[in-house]
């Protein structure tokens, strides 16, 4: 009986090694995980984007913070009276912006939001954040499934030959 009683011991606390395969998969998943939700919570990150105006040939007003203005191409930003505004670090209330596209864009700095001026194709936006914006505040994280190597799948990439271009629409926001 005792030797009975040892046995079931001995296999009672016997667990079998998990699979390096799935912890590794597992860790990878995590690690992602955590990429997408710090990429979320970052000061320019989609939590604290609070605005996307499209522009419009001449003045177009920028949220209490003062007017930018599109005159056939060239962007300027005039600051509210009262507005402290900064771009690159430097106290600035007027002048040029430089837009996104193949240079970096001029970042305009107000309290705790920020607009740089976004370049879609033939259309130009204010884009702006906010670095305290409730959305970002009140995040509580992303409800998810456990990870499990059953979802796991196997693939290899081969390149389709000869490549064909393929052309794919994107969505806009195109209703004042």
């Amino acid at each position: 009986m005792n030797f009975l009683f040892q046995t079931f011991l001995v296999f009672s606390s016997f667990t079998l090694a998990p699979d390096s395969a799935a912890v590794a998969h597992e860790q990878e998943v995590r690690a992602w995980h955590e990429r997408r939700l710090r990429n979320l919570q970052r000061d320019y990150g989609w939590l604290t984007l609070v605005a996307l105006d499209w522009l419009k040939e001449g003045r177009n007003d920028v949220e209490r913070f003062g007017i930018v203005t599109l005159n056939k191409g060239v962007i300027t930003f005039e600051a509210n009276k009262n507005v402290a505004a900064s771009v690159a670090g430097v106290p600035w209330s007027s002048g040029v912006i430089k837009p996104q596209g193949e240079q970096a864009a001029d970042t305009v700095k107000i309290g705790s939001r920020a607009f740089i001026i976004i370049r879609r194709g033939e259309r130009l936006a204010v884009r702006m954040w906010d670095r305290d914006s409730k959305t970002r505040r009140e995040f509580a994280g992303i409800e998810r499934y456990a990870v499990s190597d059953k979802w796991r799948i196997e693939a290899r990439w081969q390149p389709y030959e000869p490549p064909t271009p393929a052309s794919s629409p994107i969505a806009l926001r195109t209703v004042p």
